[in-house]
C-alpha cells in the first residue's frame, strides 16, 4: 500500500475545503471529530501524542479501491506542536495513474504542497532528529525502501523551500537554499540512475533541471551584483567603482525576478514533485536491480564515482581550461552532496567532506570569475552606453580573482586525491551499516 500526504498552504476548515473541490469528481463524507493518544518512540525516548482532529472521508469518482481522507487539526508532541490539515490518499501500486489525476485535479482549487505522511517522522524531519535509516522501508534492505528512505524526505524539503522563498521571491539566502536542495536531490537520482529504466529516469533528471534553470540566472546575477559592490568598495580611494555596471545588472536583476514570480506558483512545483513521488512509486526498476542488495549497490556506486574524480584528476589537471575545470566542478559537486546524503558511508569522511567544501568553493569561484567576466563583455557589446573603463576595470579585477583560484587549486588537489583514495579503500561490500539506536519503533498511522 503506498500513501501520499498533500497539506494546505494555509489555514482552511473542512467546510472551505469542501467548497473549493469539484463536486464533480469529489463526494465528502460526513464530518467526523476525533481525539486520540498514542505512544511512539522519538530520538530513543517514549514520548506521548495527543491528537484533536477532523476526520473526513473523500470519495472519489471512478475510483472505489483508492481512499482518500481529510484530516485538519492538532497533534501536541512534546515542546512543540503540529498542526494537520491533510489530504491522504491511500492505494496500490497499479492505480497510481488514477492518483495522478486525482492530484491534477486537487491542485487545480487548493494550495498544497507534499509533506511527510506520518506525523512522528514529519516532527523529526521539522525538529532535526530525522534519520533515512530508522524508516521502517529502509529497514527491509531492499532497493524500494533504499531509494524512498533517502529520496522521499529530500521532496517534501524542497516542496518546503519552495513555499517559503515564493512567498519571499527577494530573499537571497532561501534563493540560495532552494537551488542547493534541488541539486542535492538531482545528485541523488543521477547517484540512484541504473535502477531505473533509462528514458524515465533521463526525464525526470531533464524536468528537475529545468526547475532550476530560472533560479540559476538569478544566482548569476546575485554574484554578479555582490562581486561589484567588493570592487566599488577596493577601487573607493582610487578613479571610482563600476557604478554604472551595477545600475545596468540591478535592472536586469529586478526584470529577471519580475518575469520568474510571473510564471512560477507553488502549485506548479507541487505538481512537478507530486508526479515525480509517483514516479518514484512505481518502482521502474531495471530487472536486474530489483532483487539486489541496497547496500552493495551504494557502496558499489561510491566506488564508482570516487574513481571517475581520480581519474579526471590524474596527472595535473589544468584548471585554466574552464570547460575541463567546469566538468570536475560539476563532478566534485554531485559527490559531495550525495556522500552527505548516506549516513552509512561518511560517518568516517568528515575530513574528506571538508576537503570537498573547499574543492567545490574554489572552484565554484573559478566558474563564477569567469561567468562574470563573459557577462561583462556581453552587457558591453550590447549597451553602447556602458564605461569602457568600467568594463576594463571589471575585466582586470576578475582576471586576478581567476589565477588566484588557479594557484589555490594547484595546491590542493594532490592533498583532496590522497584523502579520496584513502576513503575509497575503506569502502567494502560487507562493511556493517550503524543504524541509529534512537529508532522510532512505531508507526503512527500503520496501515
Amino acid at each position: 500500500m503506498n500513501t501520499l500526504c498533500l497539506q494546505l498552504t494555509k489555514p482552511m476548515s473542512p467546510a472551505e475545503i469542501d467548497k473549493k473541490l469539484n463536486k464533480n469528481f469529489f463526494f465528502p463524507q460526513k464530518v467526523q471529530l476525533r481525539q486520540e493518544k498514542l505512544k511512539t518512540q522519538l530520538t530513543g525516548e517514549k514520548v506521548k501524542i495527543k491528537r484533536q482532529y477532523t476526520s473526513q472521508v473523500i470519495k472519489v469518482k471512478n475510483c472505489p479501491d483508492i481512499t482518500m481522507s481529510l484530516e485538519v487539526g492538532l497533534a501536541v508532541f512534546p515542546e512543540k506542536v503540529l498542526e494537520q490539515r491533510d489530504i491522504y490518499l491511500y492505494y496500490e501500486k497499479a492505480q497510481i495513474p488514477q492518483v495522478e489525476k486525482i492530484t491534477a485535479e486537487l491542485l487545480k482549487t487548493l494550495p498544497l504542497l507534499l509533506v511527510e505522511p506520518q506525523l512522528n517522522f514529519r516532527f523529526g524531519l521539522e525538529n532535526g532528529s530525522f534519520s533515512p535509516l530508522n524508516m521502517p522501508c529502509y529497514k527491509t534492505g531492499t532497493m524500494t525502501g533504499g531509494i524512498w528512505a533517502h529520496m522521499a524526505w529530500q521532496v517534501y524539503f524542497l516542496n518546503g523551500i519552495w513555499l517559503k522563498y515564493l512567498a519571499n521571491p527577494k530573499d537571497k539566502v532561501l534563493l540560495r537554499q532552494l537551488r542547493i536542495k534541488l541539486r542535492r536531490l538531482r545528485s541523488c537520482l543521477s547517484f540512484f540512475r541504473p535502477v531505473f529504466k533509462l528514458n524515465a529516469c533521463t526525464k525526470w533528471q531533464k524536468k528537475l533541471r529545468d526547475q532550476g534553470l530560472a533560479l540559476g540566472v538569478l544566482r548569476e546575477l546575485d554574484v554578479m551584483l555582490i562581486t561589484i559592490v567588493r570592487l566599488d568598495e577596493a577601487t573607493k580611494n582610487n578613479e571610482g567603482g563600476p557604478k554604472h555596471l551595477q545600475e545596468i545588472f540591478v535592472k536586469k536583476r529586478d526584470n529577471q525576478l519580475a518575469k520568474f514570480i510571473k510564471n512560477t506558483n507553488i502549485s506548479q512545483q507541487t505538481a512537478v514533485l507530486t508526479e515525480f513521488m509517483l514516479w518514484l512509486q512505481s518502482e521502474q526498476f531495471q530487472p536486474e536491480y530489483i532483487h539486489k542488495s541496497f547496500h552493495k549497490f551504494i557502496i558499489h556506486r561510491f566506488k564508482i564515482w570516487s574513481k571517475k574524480i581520480l581519474n579526471m584528476m590524474e596527472g595535473s589537471p589544468d584548471f585554466s581550461d574552464m570547460k575541463k575545470a567546469h566538468k570536475i566542478r560539476i563532478e566534485i559537486k554531485k559527490f559531495r552532496y550525495v556522500l552527505l546524503s548516506f549516513s552509512e558511508v561518511n560517518k568516517g569522511a568528515l575530513s574528506l567532506l571538508r576537503k570537498l567544501k573547499r574543492l567545490q568553493d574554489v572552484l565554484g569561484f573559478l566558474h563564477d570569475d569567469y561567468i562574470n567576466g563573459n557577462m561583462v563583455k556581453n552587457m558591453a557589446v550590447k549597451n553602447k552606453g556602458a564605461s569602457e573603463y568600467e568594463a576594463a576595470l571589471f575585466a582586470g579585477w576578475e582576471s586576478a580573482k581567476v589565477e588566484s583560484s588557479i594557484d589555490t587549486l594547484r595546491d590542493f588537489w594532490q592533498e583532496f586525491c590522497t584523502d579520496l583514495s584513502q576513503w575509497r579503500e575503506s569502502l567494502t561490500p560487507d562493511k556493517k551499516i550503524k543504524i541509529s539506536k534512537k529508532v522510532i519503533e512505531e508507526q503512527i498511522f500503520p496501515l
